[in-house]
């Protein structure tokens, strides 16, 4: 699988934004601001490949509105059933 950077992707969401949003020092999901980047990522036309990128080369922020804990049960879930669909994963 060939995931493109998503740095390259064609205008997304999250381009004019800080990384401090995507990357904060408290996970807690239960702030304004977890809520907006989740808003945005949720309305990203490049969410299920931004996830994957996240849940294949990064350990730390928010990646396709996933967690670092929830890319983590994620890929688990993957090794231990062989499981690769995302979109299954993604639904609210």
């Amino acid at each position: 699988m060939t995931l493109t950077p998503p740095w390259s992707f064609d205008n997304p969401m999250c381009k004019d934004m800080g990384l401090d949003l995507f990357y904060r020092e408290d996970e807690s999901k239960n702030t304004d601001e977890y809520r907006k980047v989740l808003q945005l990522c949720k309305s990203c036309k490049h969410k299920i490949e931004c996830a994957e990128w996240g849940i294949h080369k990064e350990r730390w922020g928010i990646w396709g509105g996933l967690s670092p804990n929830e890319r983590h049960n994620i890929r688990r879930s993957r090794r231990r059933f062989g499981n690769n669909s995302i979109e299954i994963e993604l639904l609210p």
